[in-house]
């Protein structure tokens, strides 16, 4: 227990060292300068780590076969433009196989673990657990895209979209694949509250970046997540503390 603890401190640390390093680079430059280019991929992946050491181990399996699926999905994109519409991944997210980083893998866990957490915090179940999930992570996809397809030069659309660039059915292809991994986690019952701090720590990344950018849209929707994330979390602690909610 000891030993796990000191693993989530050194974590935990190193991770908000990389999250404000992250905040400050981008700010002060457009991108960050070559001898950190290490920073993308080790910050998902570390971010990815806090989330598998703090689940159960059997949600954790899951959380990472969900990531792996994530991944394998986005083979399945880069070769035949399905679910999410044509692209191609540049060198910026580090080494991958099959024209896809490793580092998504890392994403795929981030963002399902977060969707997972904001049903489960709404008290949600069943089918309606999976619907909310996954609007939840198209709510992300709308605000870390623009960023990632655009000035992070993550990955570049073969054909524009009216939405930053995006083609609008990424969205949709988003929703399905997002549903089918909610599915997936449905036996799930440990949601530590971990996850939603990872999660809003990554979605105030990216809406912060957005903002400073001009970004109106993408900034609009990072601040209406950021504020029902809050309320979710608020009307939760109110439940909890009168002894009629979890």
């Amino acid at each position: 227990m000891k030993a796990h603890k000191a693993l989530l401190f050194v974590l935990g640390g190193w991770y908000g060292v990389l999250w404000l390093g992250g905040v400050i680079t981008y700010l002060a430059l457009d991108r960050p300068p070559p001898h950190v280019a290490w920073a993308a991929p080790v910050f998902l992946l570390s971010a990815a780590l806090l989330v598998l050491i703090t689940a159960r181990p059997g949600t954790a399996i899951l959380l990472a076969l969900c990531g792996a699926l994530g991944w394998g999905v986005e083979i399945l994109g880069v070769k035949t433009g399905l679910p999410f519409g044509g692209y191609t991944y540049t060198e910026v997210l580090g080494p991958g196989r099959f024209g896809v980083p490793f580092a998504m893998a890392a994403a795929w866990v981030l963002l399902v673990a977060y969707g997972r957490f904001i049903g489960s915090a709404l008290g949600t179940r069943g089918v309606v657990l999976v619907l909310v999930g996954a609007a939840w992570m198209v709510g992300m996809d709308a605000v870390i895209d623009p960023l990632a397809g655009g000035v992070l030069d993550y990955w570049t659309w073969v054909r524009s979209g009216v939405y930053y660039g995006i083609p609008a059915g990424n969205f949709v292809g988003w929703f399905v694949v997002s549903a089918g991994l909610m599915i997936l986690l449905l036996p799930v019952r440990d949601t530590p509250r971990f996850h939603g701090a990872v999660g809003l720590s990554l979605l105030l990344f990216f809406t912060i970046l957005s903002a400073t950018r001009g970004m109106v849209l993408s900034t609009l929707a990072g601040l209406v997540l950021l504020a029902t994330h809050i309320a979710i979390e608020v009307r939760k602690s109110r439940r909890v503390r009168r002894g009629d909610g979890r």
